[in-house]
C-alpha cells in the first residue's frame, strides 16, 4: 500500500506505517521519488 498525501508530517507518516503502508510520499515535495518508486516496483528503471 502506497500513500500519497499533501499532509505527510511525522505523526500520519507513523500512523500510515502502523496501518500496513509501505511508503508515504508527499505529493507536493516527492512525486518524482513516488514515480521512481513505481518503476521500481514494475521493474521500470
Amino acid at each position: 500500500m502506497i500513500v500519497a498525501t499533501n499532509y505527510a508530517t511525522d505523526d500520519v507518516r507513523t500512523r500510515c506505517e502502523e496501518l500496513g503502508a509501505d511508503a508515504v510520499f508527499d505529493k507536493s515535495r516527492q512525486i518524482m521519488d513516488l514515480v521512481t518508486y513505481c518503476q521500481e516496483l514494475a521493474g521500470i528503471t
